[in-house]
């Protein structure tokens, strides 16, 4: 069935079951940000279990970490307007610059970065934030790694495997040639 639908639809449908059932189990919760149980779950899914299982992990590792960053934070940014714009800037540069070279480090900025917008639209009780983050990001990464381990794509293994012995074939034919 994977195949006639194309190689990316077993991506997809991990992603779209994985990101309503975070959803979904986040609000049967009563957690008040569903959407970052959404936002956890479609984070995590990889070219296989085995590295969506590494990213998991980060993001859960990553996540909490910044949750006590961010706890740590939250009262020098609630001096005022221009304290928590600068936290905001300092944590949107942490993400930015570490992110790409090692995802939960990158995580750990930009979860306190992600708490610390929502004091835009006015005060925001440090505890709420502090557990529905938490939490959610509990609920995603479990969630979301039970629909990537329900929905694989055992036919990935065997393309790589036909790739790898192309590869070799043609080692072996422009050896010979030479």
């Amino acid at each position: 069935l994977w195949t006639r639908l194309g190689p990316l639809t077993p991506i997809a449908v991990r992603t779209a079951l994985g990101c309503a059932l975070a959803g979904y189990a986040s609000l049967a919760l009563g957690i008040g940000r569903p959407y970052w149980a959404l936002v956890t779950a479609a984070s995590l899914y990889q070219a296989n279990v085995t590295l969506t299982w590494n990213r998991a992990v980060q993001r859960v590792v990553g996540n909490l970490a910044g949750v006590l960053l961010f706890a740590a934070v939250v009262p020098v940014a609630h001096l005022g307007p221009l304290a928590l714009v600068l936290c905001c800037l300092l944590f949107n540069f942490g993400a930015e610059a570490l992110i790409g070279r090692n995802y939960w480090l990158g995580t750990v900025c930009v979860t306190p970065l992600a708490l610390l917008v929502t004091e835009f639209a006015g005060y925001q009780p440090p505890g709420d934030l502090i557990t529905e983050r938490a939490v959610d990001t509990l609920v995603g990464a479990l969630v979301g790694f039970a629909a990537a381990v329900a929905v694989t794509n055992r036919r990935a293994g065997d393309r790589v495997q036909r790739a790898l012995s192309t590869a070799d074939r043609a080692r072996e034919h422009a050896a010979r040639l030479l």
